[in-house]
């Protein structure tokens, strides 16, 4: 016979929600944590230091979307691993001037090449629909980013 929920509980049923929550938390908990958020760009910008007469700058963006967020593909740069494309989330990394391959790893390969001169600053985004690096303007890289949270995992 089926009884409505919460009549006549048994032991057995308490004991599978007590492992449910449990998992549960051990599931959300490390979820909610990665997803803490740093200062935004425009708070945490004036702060970052200066980028050395003999390097360059690259700021990797995405900015935020209703879709695709879950997605987080690992970026690249000349074959070593930088960090990962989140939506609403920028770092930076300095690199000597030269030519640099940035990729990305998910569905499709993405990878732009980046000729960088001494003292530059360049703006790297991530779109969610496509997750191919992209090259954009100061202007645009800077009016994109401002409103992205610093995200410092695996910062050199």
């Amino acid at each position: 016979m089926i009884q409505p929920a919460g009549a006549g509980s048994t032991t057995g049923e308490n004991m599978f929600k007590k492992l449910a929550t449990a998992i549960s938390v051990c599931v959300l908990l490390p979820i909610c944590a990665a997803d803490a958020k740093g200062p935004v760009y425009f708070e945490h910008h004036p702060s970052e230091p200066a980028v050395r007469p003999d390097l360059a700058r690259i700021y990797f963006y995405r900015p935020m979307s209703a879709l695709g967020g879950a997605e987080q593909p690992y970026i690249t740069v000349d074959g070593y691993g930088v960090g990962v494309s989140r939506a609403g989330r920028y770092f930076y990394y300095d690199f000597p001037a030269g030519t640099h391959v940035v990729r990305v790893q998910n569905l499709i390969v993405g990878r732009a090449t980046l000729s960088l001169t001494a003292g530059q600053t360049v703006f790297v985004r991530f779109l969610m629909h496509h997750f191919v690096p992209e090259l954009v303007s100061a202007d645009l890289g800077q009016a994109e980013i401002k409103d992205c949270y610093f995200d410092d995992d695996g910062m050199n």
